[in-house]
């Protein structure tokens, strides 16, 4: 539950001037929640090629 409540606010940080480039764990949880099935994209967070 908790991934789903912060996965906008953390995939989201870069527009808010937070560089995730030095967090490569935090990197590889964004795509790990984008491969699960049946995840949706909205502004910003698109769905991987892979997924759709």
């Amino acid at each position: 539950m908790a991934d789903i409540a912060v996965f906008p606010y953390v995939a989201l940080a870069p527009d808010g001037n937070i560089a995730l480039e030095h967090y490569p764990h935090v990197l590889a949880w964004i795509d790990r929640i984008k491969q699960l099935p049946g995840f949706v994209g909205m502004r910003c967070i698109e769905v991987p090629s892979a997924a759709a």
